[in-house]
């Protein structure tokens, strides 16, 4: 199967307050996913590259709560967002 070279970009930005389930809180597609990623990186949010997460959080609600089915991939992230910030803080 051929796919197109060409892929829209897309964004997503979620928040998790312990106990509670990360919810999506934002989702941009094109240009403005463009402008949501460097608006991350211009304040040093760590951004994740993952068309597979952001394509499955994309047909979410806005502050809709992370599906049980996406449970992993979203901890992969929060756990390598959150190693980060204790680098930045060492």
């Amino acid at each position: 199967m051929f796919e197109s070279e060409y892929r829209l970009k897309k964004a997503a930005t979620l928040k998790y307050d312990a106990p509670a389930t990360p919810r999506l809180v934002k989702k941009a597609t094109g240009e403005y996913a463009e402008i949501m990623v460097e608006a991350a990186q211009e304040v040093d949010v760590p951004v994740v590259h993952s068309p597979a997460l952001a394509d499955a959080l994309d047909s979410l609600p806005i502050d809709a709560e992370v599906p049980e089915e996406l449970f992993e991939m979203v901890a992969v992230v929060l756990s390598w967002a959150y190693w980060l910030k204790s680098e930045d803080s060492t």
